[in-house]
């Protein structure tokens, strides 16, 4: 490839990197808050959940700087092929379970969630075989199992193929979910007019529980008073108002009238499909294009 063309190809593939990254981050740290602090934290208020995803991506950023080394140490220092051979270890089972969850209404939570941890398992032993037994050079005889010997692309395929089996038979043992739960949610109920459970308003509104002393002065209101607003804006010095700016505090209270609902924000005009299905086709084309010619 020419100079200025490799170096554009290497801007791509560092602004996709950065791209996945985040995205890892953003759900990692959503699982970790939702599913693991509020079950050991029942009444932590949304400002404490907020901080707890800030600081478990910080945590993560940390533990991504340190498996540098590693990844030097792996594949020949090639970046494209470790980030290959790495995902293709975690996610084909997400991608079976994705698939299955939008294309097969009678998917279950226990399917799913079945389909991951043995996918998930599974490939975490082929990792951790691929670093115990490591790839020989060319003259020496590869005397590694059978089982690591295996391409991971291959591996990949049959990873694939059976998480999906072990969560289409799971789900066939478990009692199927409602058509209100599902509605407007897989492909096949997209256009259902059944309500979702989502969407139906609670009968009784609980009061919200209120914050800790620390986010309390955090925000600096007073605990004997919390339902009496103040300007935050104007209180406190600048680091606790930096503090606040890093965490996504600054400007988070609003209303639940000004919030879109699901309906507003799922609502697509004609002229927005046409132009989307249009750059889709374009950049698909480009990208195929381009390795095709290149490669």
């Amino acid at each position: 490839m020419p100079p200025g063309v490799r170096g554009l190809m290497l801007s791509v593939m560092v602004a996709a990197l950065m791209s996945s990254l985040t995205s890892v981050f953003n759900s990692s740290a959503t699982i970790f808050t939702m599913d693991v602090w509020r079950n050991i934290r029942k009444k932590a208020s949304e400002k404490e959940l907020m901080i707890v995803g800030r600081v478990c991506i910080l945590v993560m950023v940390a533990l991504s700087i340190a498996w540098i080394p590693f990844v030097k140490g792996a594949q020949g220092a090639q970046l494209f092929i470790y980030i290959q051979f790495i995902s293709g270890r975690i996610t084909p089972p997400m991608a079976a379970i994705f698939l299955l969850a939008i294309l097969w209404t009678r998917t279950t939570e226990q399917g799913a969630f079945w389909g991951a941890i043995f996918g998930t398992s599974v490939g975490s032993i082929r990792l951790i075989l691929d670093f115990v037994y490591p790839k020989p050079t060319c003259p020496t005889v590869d005397t590694r199992p059978d089982a690591v010997k295996l391409h991971f692309l291959y591996f990949t395929s049959i990873l694939f193929v059976c998480a999906g089996v072990v969560t289409i038979v799971v789900s066939l043992f478990t009692e199927p979910l409602s058509e209100q739960s599902i509605a407007r949610l897989t492909w096949w109920t997209r256009h259902s007019t059944v309500e979702n459970l989502d969407e139906i308003p609670e009968a009784t509104e609980t009061s919200a529980p209120s914050p800790p002393m620390e986010l309390t002065r955090l925000n600096g209101s007073s605990p004997s008073d919390p339902s009496t607003p103040q300007d935050t804006s104007e209180s406190g010095s600048w680091f606790k108002k930096l503090w606040r700016v890093m965490l996504g505090l600054e400007g988070a209270n609003t209303s639940k009238e000004d919030q879109p609902t699901n309906q507003d924000v799922l609502l697509e005009t004609r002229r927005d499909r046409i132009i989307l299905n249009i750059a889709a086709a374009i950049a698909c084309a480009t990208v195929s294009s381009l390795w095709i010619y290149f490669r």
